[in-house]
């Protein structure tokens, strides 16, 4: 397939991005994105009336940038630190859960007896982290934003 080609089918996909943009230096971001998503749903109402299906990948992209806003927005968000401990940025617990490489604060509480035993809890088993498992007394968090004091 030529790179002609190649760019005449790929052209539709960035008419939505063209639109923002020159909405955006004229009206501002606020309208920007009104006529991107205008363009956007004229785009697949143009693709089901010239073949009479939408195109999967315009709504498939559509849908899972739709469910991932939701569900980072509804996530608890916490600082990124970089190996002296400074606040380098943000990300959602999920990616600092599944990127071992990203430092988060966390503050543990350990409760020791008289005889210098420590208690311990056991993680419920419908923890995502760890479930079922022997963890300090006290554990967490700190969320972006939040002060350790």
């Amino acid at each position: 397939m030529s790179g002609r080609k190649i760019l005449l089918q790929l052209l539709p996909v960035f008419i939505p991005l063209f639109a923002f943009i020159l909405a955006y230096k004229i009206w501002g971001i606020r309208i920007g994105l009104f006529v991107a998503i205008g363009v956007g749903i004229g785009g697949l109402i143009w693709y089901w009336v010239k073949d009479r299906r939408f195109d999967r990948f315009i709504l498939f992209e559509f849908a899972r940038s739709y469910i991932m806003r939701r569900k980072l927005a509804q996530e608890e968000w916490l600082p990124l630190l970089n190996s002296k401990g400074e606040i380098i940025g943000k990300a959602p617990r999920s990616v600092c859960h599944s990127d071992k490489s990203l430092l988060h604060p966390v503050v543990h509480l350990h409760v020791l007896n008289n005889n210098g035993e420590i208690y311990l809890q056991k993680r419920p088993m419908n923890k995502l982290v760890q479930p079922g498992k022997w963890d300090t007394a006290v554990g967490g968090h700190i969320s972006y934003g939040e002060d350790v004091e």
